[in-house]
């Protein structure tokens, strides 16, 4: 089975998106799946990766569509997945499409004027969408877009992979009395600034909030820190390794994803499974991961006070062994990645009539 996955990017260190293809292509080998990854924009191809990756455009759509079985195109409003599906659909090739996240924070004109277009052919279109939780479809039902091809496969872990990123070593404790982290880009959409104002919240004083990543929000969150008078409690520490992010989160007291909007959040599922106990905010992509595991330490979006105090009831508690059972079980390519392979199959199935149409019609 040859399967295309199309993005913008294709960066796993950084990119989420990118995480999860890869997550999932590296299980879908052991299934048979033969992959390449499309993107614009790619990072050096890991040594152990079992699909090819490869620099393109608009240009190489058509070629890479015609070597495949199926085209598997991701992201929300993205103009190359959008190209991908039209450029298959004329080779009759099969198409999946996860979107993973709607964000509707910027630019809602220009947004709601895709949606009624490239992404409503795009969702109607597609043999099998592929969303992150529930909630998801029931954002698309409610801006009139169609929901008939969803199927939900939650974002995923590799948890061997994760597993085996815990140093032999314990790990230094981070300083801070609590020591709170975070793991992941430094956005707006993330609500660091919320983690940033608890700290000058009593009982919290002598806390400190390590911020693990990049991006273009940091600037402002120094200054944040500065105006709150908690700079020397809040450290950058910048794009880290797997391995080196894992380390810091293995010795902080407790992670915090404080964010108005997620897909499916893997750096909860990371830190779950690992034991480290997490704070989230209360919105449908992190209650997603919460409610099915059974972990409960969640605050209502955007209420600092009620972040503070969060912090000061769950830092440092243990995280029950049903719970990081629950995220293995649910939340991990090993479990999850048969759902989509099968999904590719029967689209093949379905699909091998017209393709033989459309090679014949192509024929001199």
């Amino acid at each position: 089975m040859r399967v295309l996955h199309v993005y913008k990017e294709f960066h796993p260190d950084a990119s989420g998106v990118a995480r999860h293809i890869d997550g999932f292509l590296r299980s879908a080998a052991r299934l048979g799946v033969k992959a390449t990854i499309l993107a614009p924009s790619i990072a050096p191809q890991a040594a152990d990766a079992p699909y090819a990756v490869r620099r393109g455009g608009l240009r190489a759509l058509a070629a890479a569509v015609a070597a495949a079985d199926v085209v598997h195109v991701h992201g929300a409003r993205v103009p190359i997945a959008a190209a991908a599906a039209a450029v298959a659909r004329g080779f009759g090739r099969p198409v999946a499409y996860t979107p993973h996240c709607y964000y509707d924070d910027r630019r809602r004109a220009a947004k709601w004027l895709w949606d009624q277009g490239p992404e409503r052919a795009l969702l109607a279109g597609a043999g099998a969408v592929f969303l992150l939780d529930t909630a998801w479809r029931d954002y698309l039902a409610g801006r009139g877009l169609p929901t008939g091809r969803c199927r939900i496969v939650p974002n995923c872990i590799l948890a061997a992979a994760v597993a085996m990123r815990r140093p032999d070593l314990a790990p230094a404790r981070l300083a801070g009395c609590p020591s709170l982290i975070s793991i992941g880009r430094l956005d707006p959409v993330k609500r660091l600034d919320d983690a940033i104002a608890a700290l000058s919240l009593p009982g919290l004083e002598t806390a400190v909030l390590h911020l693990v990543g990049r991006g273009n929000d940091q600037p402002r969150l120094e200054q944040l820190a500065i105006a709150a008078g908690v700079a020397g409690r809040v450290v950058f520490h910048g794009w880290l390794d797997d391995d080196e992010a894992t380390a810091l989160l293995l010795g902080a007291d407790l992670a915090l994803l404080p964010s108005e909007r997620e897909g499916m959040p893997t750096a909860m599922l990371e830190a779950l499974l690992l034991g480290v106990p997490i704070l989230a905010s209360d919105i449908p992509g992190n209650r997603a991961v919460a409610d099915p595991t059974g972990w409960t330490a969640l605050h209502p979006l955007a209420d600092v006070a009620a972040l503070a105090e969060g912090i000061r009831s769950h830092a440092g508690r243990a995280v029950p062994p049903d719970v990081r059972a629950a995220v293995a079980g649910r939340f991990s390519w090993e479990a999850r990645a048969p759902d989509i392979v099968g999904v590719y199959a029967e689209m093949i199935a379905q699909a091998r009539p017209i393709a033989k149409l459309v090679r014949r019609n192509l024929r001199p």
